[in-house]
């Protein structure tokens, strides 16, 4: 066994089995090889957050599109139709997305996709890092455009003139 200076003390003595060297040297190449291993790594990491944070907003978008599917949503709003104004929520911890939906379409198609926007809402929006505030705000949206819709009904049917016989 060799003896080695102690490097506390500076004194000589023996390594003994148990020697505790905490100098660890690497050569220029294998410290380059750790290097490009780390940069790998975080290029790597960011490469698969990117992918993950497209695919699931190609999910929630798709899914936000379905809840249209089946309604007469006009562009220019005809005799009867109500606005509907209404904010979607999604992401997944670290981002979020709101989506405001500002469209004129028939009373009861109004209603369906209010409630199909709250339901949306109520799973995509929950995994966000506002998943506190997500329910309660949608659900108080949901009972503010239900009121509006009663509301631009009976103007509506106020307007109209009498059906005459």
């Amino acid at each position: 066994m060799g003896h080695r200076q102690h490097w506390i003390t500076g004194r000589l003595g023996d390594d003994g089995p148990y020697r505790q060297d905490n100098d660890v040297n690497l050569s220029t190449e294998s410290q380059l090889f750790v290097i490009l291993i780390g940069c790998a790594v975080v290029v790597g990491l960011g490469v698969l957050s990117l992918w993950f944070f497209r695919r699931h907003e190609d999910l929630a978008l798709g899914s936000l599109k379905r809840r249209y599917a089946d309604l007469e949503v006009h562009s220019e709003p005809l005799v009867g139709d109500v606005i509907l104004t209404y904010h979607t929520y999604h992401g997944f911890l670290v981002w979020f997305t709101q989506i405001p939906h500002h469209v004129t379409l028939p009373p009861d198609d109004a209603r369906k996709l209010l409630g199909r926007l709250l339901r949306f809402n109520l799973k995509w929006g929950l995994v966000t890092y506002g998943a506190a505030f997500v329910p309660p705000l949608a659900i108080l949206n949901y009972f503010a455009q239900r009121r509006s819709i009663a509301k631009q009904v009976a103007t509506s049917s106020s307007k109209r003139p009498p059906h005459v016989a």
